[in-house]
């Protein structure tokens, strides 16, 4: 089984969707008219992709205010900034 990546886990936006579900993310997006897939919410985790606006306001809306746009937009450069100091990794 693959290690858990801390740095995904870590931000504001990682640990929501943690405790929310990925695949809960999912089937709550799509509801709202933004179709994704699970591998598409792990593609925004690993910090190699983020959501549209469209797509992150939904997001916020669904988090009732755990995450903001901006927590969303910035988690990539959060996640990539936890890699480089975790001395656990």
């Amino acid at each position: 089984m693959a290690r858990r990546s801390r740095a995904r886990w870590s931000t504001t936006f990682g640990r929501w969707v943690s405790d929310y579900g990925v695949r809960r993310v999912v089937v709550d997006l799509s509801a709202r008219g933004h179709a994704v897939t699970v591998k598409c919410v792990y593609h925004w985790l690993s910090g190699m992709g983020r959501p549209d606006i469209e797509r992150a306001t939904a997001l916020s809306d669904i988090s009732r205010g755990r995450v903001s746009v901006q927590d969303i937009a910035h988690h990539r450069a959060e996640a990539a900034g936890y890699e480089q100091t975790d001395p656990h990794r």
